[in-house]
């Protein structure tokens, strides 16, 4: 929507891509210009590598992650952008197949690949086959793999909220967490809001469009007026429609009272100690910060999770219902937040390192420094954190 809050369907907008290694605000590795088409309902749909740059894209370490896509759009079709929206990149099944393929060294073992139309099945040379898992709807229907199934079993996609934060008289922070695409790809997700309740992508005061096709990614929302309620939800689009999350709202604080109000833990230093092949499920080997959190490690190695939400940790999203950044309380305004994994890269370096943890659901901010870090598969760590006031 342009400044007007008219919809800028079937018109040409300005874009600018760039892929960010490390972290949501890291070094831009590539950028391109593209002018894409909207649609009637005011959406694009880009393939990135094929825009103006000067960058190339082929060079890419895609092994020396996390990256993220930050979208930057000019409704109209300029280059003054007034969108945008940073999002995670992460690994799917064609990316991790395609990283175990560089160990074939006998050309015997090489095949050609092609790709069904509907993009979830893998059809080899030699005659076989592989479906994706979770994308595809032969897996839905137990179809035999032989392309002649013509059942279409695609649905909406299901999408939660997170929590709106860093709430300013003119700003605030938000998202959601794709949670299932419906069997088909997400051509569209970011966040709607209004000041009447019930936005919707075809009535509403905003839009943010970012660029996740699954897990979490988060809007920033700025232009707003202070002392102003606003009705907000997280929204993705596939072939069958729009799904929404659940409406959240918030309040922005009084004009001249845009500094960011945070609820920061400052109370004594505690120390929570996992020791190594320690059993993760039971409470003594878990730090239990509030109701929604409490974290642990699994004995196989691999990173901290929240076992309240998780059984295992799963590599660039756990803990689940936490973020992370890099510093101090005292640097709390100008901290990016992030996931754990993306904040301190390999957690094997995290060791004495200072951080701040966002615990979303209660809205905290703790204090954290590790002071150990187990490395193999012994499960074990340790590191000093503030309590409550």
């Amino acid at each position: 929507r342009d400044a007007s809050n008219e919809l800028v369907a079937s018109q040409s907008v300005g874009m600018q891509i760039s892929i960010l290694q490390g972290s949501a605000s890291g070094t831009s590795v590539y950028t391109e210009t593209q002018t894409p088409t909207t649609n009637v309902n005011g959406l694009v749909s880009i393939a990135i590598g094929e825009g103006s740059t000067n960058d190339d894209f082929s060079s890419i370490d895609w092994a020396d992650g996390p990256y993220f896509v930050k979208t930057e759009t000019d409704p109209n079709g300029g280059s003054d952008y007034s969108i945008i929206g940073t999002t995670q990149l992460l690994s799917v099944p064609y990316a991790m197949h395609a990283k175990i393929a560089e160990t074939v060294t006998n050309d015997n073992d090489q095949q050609q690949l092609s790709v069904s139309s509907t993009g979830d099945t893998l059809y080899l040379q030699n005659g076989g086959f592989v479906i994706m898992p979770g994308i595809s709807a032969a897996n839905e229907d137990g179809d035999s793999g032989n392309g002649n199934d013509t059942g279409d079993n695609t649905e909406l996609p299901t999408i939660t909220a997170t929590s709106v934060t860093s709430i300013t008289d003119s700003s605030a922070v938000t998202g959601g967490t794709i949670d299932t695409n419906g069997g088909a790809v997400i051509t569209a997700s970011g966040v709607v809001l209004d000041t009447v309740s019930n936005p919707t992508l075809d009535s509403n005061l905003g839009v943010t469009i970012e660029s996740a096709t699954s897990g979490s990614f988060v809007s920033n929302i700025t232009g707003l007026s202070a002392s102003t309620t606003y009705y907000v939800k997280a929204y993705a689009t596939n072939s069958e429609g729009t799904a929404y999350a659940v409406e959240d709202t918030f309040t922005t604080t009084s004009s001249g009272g845009g500094e960011m109000q945070f609820n920061i833990w400052q109370g004594a230093e505690i120390t929570f100690t996992k020791s190594a092949g320690a059993d993760p499920t039971l409470k003594a080997n878990q730090d239990s910060i509030t109701p929604s959190v409490s974290i642990t490690r699994g004995n196989s190695g691999g990173e901290i999770y929240n076992i309240i939400e998780e059984s295992q940790s799963t590599k660039g999203s756990s803990p689940s219902g936490t973020e992370w950044a890099i510093g101090e309380i005292a640097e709390i305004e100008n901290l990016n937040f992030t996931s754990f994994r993306s904040a301190v890269g390999s957690p094997r370096q995290v060791v004495g390192k200072s951080l701040v943890l966002h615990i979303i659901s209660e809205d905290v901010y703790i204090s954290v420094e590790f002071k150990s870090w187990g490395q193999g598969q012994s499960g074990s760590f340790s590191y000093e954190r503030s309590t409550q006031n």
